[in-house]
């Protein structure tokens, strides 16, 4: 399950350009009110190709930011 309540897990992804989390699938995330346009596009910074993907264990999977 994911932190804002949809069925999947492991969609937690990061925009590289803010740090905001977000669910891939449901499109909910830190933002607070509102869902994402595209899975690509960021709702707080508006940058587009924006996503890091997110382990649960609070490690990221490739670069050198972490979740």
């Amino acid at each position: 399950m994911c932190r804002w309540g949809c069925q999947t897990t492991d969609t937690t992804y990061m925009c590289k350009w803010c740090g905001t989390r977000f669910c891939k699938e449901c499109l909910r995330g830190e933002f607070g009110t509102g869902i994402m346009r595209d899975s690509s596009w960021c709702f707080q910074c508006n940058q587009k190709k924006c996503h890091i993907l997110c382990k649960n264990l609070g490690r990221l999977v490739y670069d050198s930011i972490l979740c």
